[in-house]
């Protein structure tokens, strides 16, 4: 008789035994499944978050560092051009740029700006530009940010921030020699009544620095006045590209207001913003030092060479966003003191807490549910062995061999095994997808009433516009405990594994013994 078939007569015979251990096997089950499926469900749910994120990288000062130094004097070690490249050159990067922004002055043109964007706002809020002068109390006089960059083709605009919709960005050569010819938006044109090819005016203008003792204090209006200039000198541009940026509202957002209004003043910052060549602005910092030299405010001039540039944004786009955190271990160590990575993931760090939250549960799950497993399981058979050593020991007297008695003691077992593991992959997925979504939900609205304090440096990704606010709504959408392959092949390979273990040991080490000890034991018992 094959050890497949004493196996199935051996199920019918001991009834009871087999149901006991298909029962074991089912609730043990439902305890794998829900720890595996909540665990692959966070795993998933981070992957799809993080692929969310704009695939951006910035460099800026590592303000924790240089704060840990007990307010001391310290030197920071500027950005060099060769390390840039170097950064530049790995293989997670696939464009790389640097800027130098400059503000630049007009009493004829103005900032745009719409009203309308505020509709969906609560009511109380203010719906104002707190970027132009005149909000600021300096009426007559608006300024405006020209980003200098250095990549002709703008990074912006291979990063998906904004859409060229005419004309052409810069060429290597007006980058280099600081042509001033600019790229602006269609909306910002259009409320000054510009098109493109068109030629319009800014002032240059270089104020007098208030005294350290008054630098807190000083007047905005008196600082701009003309009595306190040191220059102010008239630059044409010419218009050669124009770019659009569309504003477009999540509806699934738990506090729209707040929401709502950073990406409202993400846009306006973006419809106001005028690309020029990085040379033009270099060639402003480099008069504006001079002219500060030379009226007495500064001691010496800063020479702006290739090999002293303090940039105001040094920018990496990368292939993947789910890159951006081997990027970021790959780049610390290169980076001279006090600078470091940053990465757009502020508005993922709320979320990224309850996620580490959960996955910090699911892993204790799946560790007890194996321990669990394991333990019942092994206690079990050897129970059963136990009251079955005078069988095992009569196989041993008659000359049957011991891989195959052992097979046969497996066989058992796994029969009845696939069906108890996938009720069990069935109903614990099922426990699963509640229990996780309630814990999940409870951990978020309990963040949610905690306040929060937001930090956005000079020059991190979402101060340079690449801004991604995730909700604790969209984190729900998107947490899903459905099978996959993925959790199926992980759920079967792992149980079974211990199912073969739990029950191969026990029944090798009971056949260590000789069928004479083994029919002595089981006659004595």
């Amino acid at each position: 008789m094959s050890v497949f078939h004493r196996a199935l007569i051996s199920i019918k015979q001991h009834k009871l035994k087999t149901f006991i251990l298909f029962s074991t096997i089912f609730l043990l089950s439902i305890l794998m499944s829900g720890a595996i499926s909540m665990s692959r469900a966070i795993v998933n749910t981070d992957v799809a978050l993080r692929r969310r994120l704009p695939a951006i990288a910035t460099l800026r000062f590592d303000n924790e560092a240089i704060f840990a130094e007990n307010h001391e004097l310290i030197e920071i070690e500027p950005i060099r051009p060769e390390l840039l490249t170097e950064v530049g050159q790995l293989s997670y990067v696939r464009m790389f740029d640097y800027h130098i922004s400059q503000q630049f002055f007009s009493r004829e043109l103005v900032r745009t700006f719409d009203v309308n964007l505020f509709d969906l706002l609560e009511e109380d809020t203010e719906s104002t530009d707190w970027r132009s002068l005149s909000a600021q109390g300096v009426i007559g006089l608006e300024s405006f940010d020209l980003r200098g960059v250095a990549h002709p083709d703008v990074l912006d605009m291979e990063a998906g921030l904004i859409d060229l919709v005419e004309g052409r960005t810069f060429t290597e050569e007006e980058v280099e020699t600081g042509a001033p010819v600019v790229v602006a938006s269609r909306s910002w044109l259009e409320d000054n009544d510009l098109v493109l090819g068109d030629n319009f005016t800014l002032q240059h203008r270089v104020h007098r620095p208030p005294a350290p003792a008054e630098f807190l204090t000083f007047d905005l209006a008196e600082f701009l006045a003309d009595d306190n200039l040191l220059l102010a000198q008239d630059i044409e541009f010419e218009v050669i590209g124009v770019f659009d940026h569309e504003l477009e509202f999540r509806t699934n957002v738990s506090r729209p207001g707040v929401s709502h209004l950073f990406e409202i003043t993400d846009h306006l910052n973006l419809l106001n913003r005028i690309y020029v060549p990085v040379g033009f602005n270099e060639r402003i910092v480099l008069e504006t030092s001079e002219i500060l030299v030379e009226s007495g405010v500064e001691d010496e001039v800063i020479e702006l060479s290739e090999t002293t540039h303090v940039y105001q944004g040094m920018i990496f786009l990368l292939y993947d966003p789910l890159d951006l955190l081997a990027f970021e271990s790959r780049v610390n160590p290169l980076l001279p003191d006090f600078w470091r990575v940053d990465i757009a993931s502020n508005a993922y760090e709320e979320v990224s807490n309850s996620m580490n939250a959960m996955r910090s549960l699911s892993t204790g799950l799946i560790f007890g549910a194996i321990l669990a497993t394991a333990t019942t399981l092994s206690l079990i058979v050897i129970l059963f062995l136990h009251d079955r050593k005078y069988e095992i020991g009569l196989y041993l007297a008659l000359g049957e061999r011991k891989k195959n008695i052992a097979m046969q003691f497996l066989l058992e077992t796994l029969i009845i095994a696939p069906i108890g593991i996938t009720l069990g992959l069935l109903l614990g997925n099922m426990l699963s997808d509640v229990l996780s979504n309630d814990m999940i939900r409870q951990e978020l609205l309990t963040q949610a009433e905690q306040i929060h304090t937001w930090t956005v440096y000079s020059n991190s990704p979402a101060n340079l516009g690449f801004s991604h606010y995730l909700n604790h709504e969209e984190m729900l959408e998107l947490f899903d405990t459905s099978l996959d392959i993925a959790t199926i092949v992980i759920f079967y390979s792992t149980s079974l594994s211990i199912i073969i273990l739990s029950s191969l040991i026990p029944t090798l080490y009971k056949l260590k013994l000789n069928p004479k000890d083994t029919l002595m034991k089981a006659s004595i018992g």
